[in-house]
């Protein structure tokens, strides 16, 4: 009874202290995993891929669902693990917790068809002494069938996110499509222009795999990925401890030493 007691204090300290972000809502089992590729027109040679794993799913009082989660993002050779807790509740689609790429798709996905939102942020410039001035802009569109790599998905949501910021040494502009899948709660694909009138800089992510291993196999390669970040100059001891440690607290890894 007391290691529950624990382990729930410790989920809403996570949850206190990660950024709320809404997502689709889906029932998960833990070792269900999602892998999307990222490639730009520009630069065939630019590549990322971005794999989730379902650590552990647990229901709460019927309505909620308790995730925790393991993000693994590889770009040009570099290696990045992230770790969240996520609680979903299934009734108003909306959830709070964890930080992923997607979260501008999960926090907007759900809202019904047509949705237009402005946001308007004043951001202190840190390196000038100046504010920027921030603008984001959501139209969504209904039953949009999307093909992928990972297969055909029926109904998608089309979201379309501009960002527009200002400074005063630039401005920057930023567009960016999402076809989310209200059954799967994750996007498909996703466009993203980082010079909106040119339509350059395109980078695209597409699902091209999703599946589901044992829970113990998910944990150890989210933890042989945190490993492989030693080679990496950016990643300190410290960054790498703390990741270990958060992993092995889950208990799916009782024979690993930190």
């Amino acid at each position: 009874m007391k290691q529950q007691l624990a382990r729930a204090a410790l989920v809403l300290t996570i949850l206190a202290v990660l950024p709320g972000v809404g997502l689709l809502a889906s029932g998960w089992e833990a070792g269900d995993y999602w892998v999307w590729q990222g490639s730009m027109e520009q630069s065939p040679s630019f590549t990322t891929t971005t794999t989730i794993y379902v650590l552990q799913s647990t229901g709460v009082l019927h309505q909620y669902e308790l995730d925790v989660l393991g993000q693994i993002f590889r770009v040009d050779g570099q290696i990045t693990v992230t770790l969240g807790t996520l609680l979903r509740d299934h009734n108003t689609l909306t959830s709070k917790g964890y930080n992923c790429r997607f979260q501008d798709a999960a926090r907007w996905g759900y809202m019904p068809p047509g949705t237009q939102v402005e946001e308007n942020r004043q951001l202190s410039d840190l390196f000038f002494g100046d504010v920027s001035s921030k603008q984001l802009t959501v139209v969504e569109d209904a039953c949009v069938d999307m093909a992928v790599p990972a297969g055909e998905f029926a109904c998608c949501n089309k979201l379309l996110i501009t960002n527009h910021s200002e400074s005063r040494n630039r401005v920057f502009d930023r567009r960016r499509v999402f076809w989310a899948s209200p059954d799967l709660g994750w996007p498909v694909r996703t466009e993203e222009y980082f010079d909106p009138a040119a339509e350059s800089y395109k980078l695209v992510n597409e699902l091209v795999e999703l599946g589901h291993v044992p829970p113990e196999e998910a944990a150890l390669l989210v933890l042989s990925a945190i490993d492989e970040m030693k080679d990496h100059s950016w990643a300190t001891p410290s960054t790498i401890f703390i990741l270990r440690k958060q992993l092995l607290s889950l208990g799916l890894l009782q024979n690993e030493a930190p």
